[in-house]
């Protein structure tokens, strides 16, 4: 039994091994051509601060909850703080991603290290890692935190990881292939810290990890994700606008936030009634 596990786990390791290759092959011609501009350029990672009347609307959007899908709804109440978030982030999306690049989904990511801190130190995400997916950005924004659950990034001076940083990212996150987590202290790493009203965007190329293992306190984000959606068909990942993942609704009076609207993709705009379902259509 422990000899078929054994081999079972190099079987999985094999297959991480030649999807991550494929993948390099394929991505890096689309990366290669994004601008790679703005505030992101230089480490891949920028960060700000929203106000408190924003800070509360999310707040408020996060106690109405989300549907049987798992779906945010944003309604006409939230136009002021998406106007303060995407006036700042759509230029700078298509600063470092160029202008074929738009948003993919927005979710809530709730960690809970009081009720669930031996769950949080067994999850993947503790392990390094890179997303697999290119260059692709994420923007964490916190409502809830202390700072003591970080998102630990190790910073490249290029944005399209060169093939030996490849291959040492690659080495990095197969342990976590192998069934072992990955804490190692990375030196130049840095600690991307999640207090109440940070906004935080990196590339999730970069290699990365979260760390939970010394907080005690809960931490919500709402977590909003951009790509070219050439991509989507390529990685098969996590990435795009999935039903039941990223897809969310909201009220179609939002459209007249031209910053919310012009990072929209317009193929995924479902309108019925008053409201819009963002999603792909089946089959993308």
């Amino acid at each position: 039994m422990y000899i078929k596990k054994i081999i079972n786990k190099f079987a999985l390791l094999l297959k991480y091994f030649v999807r991550v290759t494929s993948l390099r092959i394929k991505l890096v011609p689309l990366d290669k051509k994004l601008p790679f501009k703005g505030k992101l350029y230089k480490s891949g990672y920028y960060q700000f601060t929203i106000n408190n009347i924003t800070i509360r609307a999310l707040q408020n959007l996060k106690k109405r909850g989300v549907d049987k899908k798992n779906r945010i709804f944003l309604r006409v109440s939230e136009s002021a703080a998406l106007s303060e978030i995407f006036n700042i982030v759509t230029p700078e999306i298509r600063n470092y991603l160029g202008v074929e690049s738009f948003l993919d989904g927005i979710n809530w990511i709730e960690t809970d290290a009081i009720k669930s801190h031996e769950k949080l130190k067994q999850s993947n995400s503790v392990s390094w890692h890179n997303d697999n997916v290119g260059n692709r950005l994420k923007l964490f924004l916190c409502i809830e935190g202390d700072g003591t659950q970080p998102t630990l990034i190790l910073p490249d001076r290029n944005r399209i990881p060169s093939i030996s940083r490849w291959i040492y990212m690659t080495f990095m996150e197969a342990f976590r292939w192998f069934g072992i987590r990955n804490k190692l202290n990375i030196k130049n790493s840095i600690a991307i810290k999640h207090h109440t009203g940070s906004a935080n965007i990196f590339d999730t190329q970069l290699l990365h990890r979260g760390k939970y293992e010394k907080s005690k306190v809960k931490r919500i984000v709402l977590n909003i994700e951009f790509s070219n959606p050439k991509k989507h068909l390529i990685s098969r990942g996590p990435i795009g606008t999935k039903e039941g993942y990223n897809s969310f609704i909201f009220d179609e009076a939002l459209l007249k936030v031209a910053s919310f609207k012009s990072i929209l993709d317009p193929s995924r705009i479902n309108k019925n009634k008053s409201f819009c379902l963002y999603a792909e259509k089946s089959g993308k």
